[in-house]
């Protein structure tokens, strides 16, 4: 709610975000799914109730920015797929498997390191198709065919 001295607030309508849902929903090719970006506690808005209503409305897959933001779903009681968009140290392998999370994994040297951890994974390739940010370059046929033969 705005108080009187505030330039700038923000109002969550759950009831809004769910129709918008439902709309985008409809309009997804046969087969196709939404999936939800929620990092950064959505954007500021509450990753757990946004991520809660949504999953009611269907939605399926989820996005966060880091592994902790992918426990606190799976602890609020979140179901659907959760997508770790940012860098996992191999390290931590075992918590990305106990909570259920998919590692997106960024590059060869780390999809080899997230393997010789010797824990089951599911993981998403990054592939950069323009952006330039942590992802296997599209060009590279090799290290994409490695990282797609990882025994991850």
């Amino acid at each position: 709610m705005r108080e009187e001295t505030s330039r700038a607030w923000r109002e969550v309508d759950l009831s809004a975000l769910a129709h918008n849902a439902r709309v985008l929903q409809g309009a997804l090719a046969p087969g196709c799914r939404l999936m939800s970006v929620v990092k950064a506690d959505a954007y500021g808005h509450g990753s757990i109730p946004v991520a809660r209503r949504l999953e009611a409305e269907g939605v399926k897959a989820f996005a966060v920015a880091c592994l902790e933001e992918g426990i606190a779903l799976r602890q609020s009681g979140v179901q659907g797929k959760i997508l770790i968009l940012g860098y996992t140290p191999p390290g931590m392998a075992f918590h990305i498997c106990r909570w259920k999370l998919v590692q997106t994994v960024v590059d060869e040297d780390h999809g080899r390191a997230l393997a010789a951890q010797g824990v089951p994974l599911s993981v998403h390739l990054a592939l950069d198709t323009g952006m330039h940010r942590l992802s296997i370059p599209v060009e590279d046929h090799e290290a994409i065919s490695l990282c797609m033969n990882c025994p991850i």
